[in-house]
């Protein structure tokens, strides 16, 4: 055999032979890297409520908020059982004074008055004569008996003094006026001064003795006593005590004149004013300098226990003439007036004080109750 010869050119391609049957499948390949993040999806739709769990602690409490608009009205409830009686209630303010009544009998003749002017006394007639029938002679009629005259001359006296004493009353025990307006008017001249008043113009035994500012026309009534002696009255913290109720030796103020004789002096006047002076030592009677507040002021008690302060309605406030308490110095004595003006006179006078700032052993106080004057 000879050799090889060189390849001849290729042939054309055969026709796509059929698919050979599918091989054993091959092992798992290793994983690969992970993909970038994909888009994010649509929301979905909520899933069902999951159940409440347990409570936390509670919080810390927060400030009060605003008050807010009042709601409407609510509908009329049931009407509820009577309830029991309740205590009886303070009295009232009196009212305005009544008409004059009508005018009353005469009373019983008093006592000879001082000497008034003299009477014209009735001139004693002569004897008349004349014919008794009965004898048929003439004789004379009978002589007029003095004594009667007298009798009548003396009843005349007394009621005379007694009507020129109420018209013209002159302040005294024996004669005095109704109020100090009254003795001013019938004498304009006179001063200033103590002087007798009777405001329940009744029997004179309960007649009281006054001091008439002739100026003003008031009548002022003085307190008895006038003074609560300087002292440490209680030991204790600091608050409000009532002097006549929670200090051992403290007492309400009294007056000169009765409670029948001041309600009168109330009915017939149209104000009243009354002032108090406080003496402190390292004591606040009205302004704390320390806290710049009116917190430990004095309390005053007026008629029918009306509680007056420094604070609150204004008309239940006092006024403070000075304050030398809120200035004093550690140790050292100073004073505080004060005073309270009203046109509803059964508001005064005062009847006690509570202080505040007091109960330490280095705190005394005392105090001058002034006379409380009717206009």
């Amino acid at each position: 055999m000879g050799p090889r010869g060189p390849s001849g050119p290729s042939g054309a391609p055969g026709s796509k032979g059929e698919s050979g049957e599918a091989g054993e499948r091959g092992p798992k390949g290793h994983r690969g890297f992970a993909g970038l993040q994909g888009l994010p999806g649509p929301p979905g739709q909520p899933g069902d409520q999951g159940a409440t769990g347990p409570s936390g602690p509670a919080g810390q409490r927060g400030s009060p908020g605003g008050r807010g608009p009042s709601g409407p009205p609510g509908n009329d409830g049931k009407s509820g059982p009577a309830g029991m009686m309740g205590p009886r209630g303070r009295p009232g303010e009196a009212g305005p004074a009544g008409p004059d009544g009508p005018r009353g009998p005469p009373g019983p003749p008093g006592p000879p008055g001082p000497p008034a002017a003299p009477l014209q006394m009735p001139q004693r007639k002569r004897p008349v004569t004349r014919l008794n029938p009965q004898t048929g002679q003439y004789q004379e009629d009978a002589p007029a008996d003095d004594t009667k005259d007298k009798k009548v001359t003396d009843v005349l006296d007394a009621i005379t003094a007694q009507i020129d004493a109420l018209k013209k009353p002159t302040g005294t025990r024996k004669n005095p006026a109704r109020t100090c307006r009254d003795l001013h008017l019938c004498h304009p001249t006179w001063p200033s001064g103590n002087y007798w008043i009777d405001p329940n113009q009744g029997c004179t035994v309960d007649a009281i003795e006054v001091f008439c500012d002739m100026k003003t026309e008031e009548t002022c009534v003085y307190a008895k006593p006038s003074k609560v002696p300087r002292g440490s009255w209680i030991n204790g913290p600091s608050k409000h005590y009532w002097f006549g109720d929670s200090m051992k030796g403290g007492y309400n103020f009294e007056y000169t004149a009765d409670e029948i004789q001041l309600q009168f002096l109330r009915l017939s006047s149209v104000g009243a004013r009354q002032n108090i002076t406080y003496q402190c030592k390292n004591s606040v009677a009205y302004f704390n300098a320390r806290s710049s507040n009116y917190k430990w002021a004095l309390k005053l008690m007026g008629n029918s226990e009306w509680e007056l302060s420094a604070e609150g309605s204004r008309k239940y406030q006092y006024d403070v003439k000075q304050d030398g308490c809120a200035t004093a110095k550690p140790g050292q004595w100073a004073e505080t007036v004060f005073e309270y003006k009203t046109k509803k006179t059964t508001r005064l006078p005062f009847t006690d004080f509570a202080p505040y700032d007091i109960g330490r052993p280095d705190q005394e106080f005392g105090v001058e109750i002034g006379p409380v004057c009717f206009k």
